[in-house]
């Protein structure tokens, strides 16, 4: 019971999404991204319009009727981002977010959260075992033998 009404508050609202790409075969980008934004009841139409910005702004503008099985990893990360913050969430958590990507992939999946952070002040909390990806943060923490253990942390620039 707790997981539910936990999982329900998270989608319903607002303030936190999480970046996952695993979806089926059926469903194109498009409404992918729009279902979150009418399921916590924007119109449709705004939600159309909102969801076509997010997937020009991750690069996809070409790709918005494709089924998910015609689009590459990298595409379907993007697809996953854009889903994310079609509800302007405060914070993002990603799981891996660059894993399965190649390394040019995964530096443009990487370049556009950070975009995104500092556009929007969004707040990431990313788990990764890419170093690169790691390094590119604000502030890292590690764990090891069960410990959680600053890593280090940049200075921030805030605007």
């Amino acid at each position: 019971m707790r997981r539910m009404r936990f999982s329900r508050w998270i989608g319903q609202s607002g303030v936190i999404a999480i970046i996952a790409a695993q979806f089926g075969t059926e469903r194109m980008p498009s409404w992918r991204v729009i279902s979150p934004a009418l399921i916590s009841g924007t119109g449709r139409d705004a939600a159309c319009r909102r969801a076509t910005e997010l997937l020009r702004r991750v690069g996809l503008s070409e790709r918005l009727e494709h089924k998910p099985g015609e689009l590459s990893g990298g595409e379907q990360q993007r697809v996953a981002v854009a889903r994310a913050i079609i509800q302007e969430p405060r914070v993002v958590l990603a799981d891996e977010p660059t894993g399965n990507l190649d390394p040019s992939t995964a530096a443009g999946v990487q370049d556009l959260l950070i975009e995104l952070n500092v556009e929007r002040r969004l707040t990431l909390v990313i788990v990764t075992h890419s170093a690169t990806l790691a390094g590119a943060m604000d502030r890292t923490l590690r764990l090891a033998a069960g410990r959680i253990a600053v890593e280090g942390t940049r200075a921030v620039a805030v605007h």
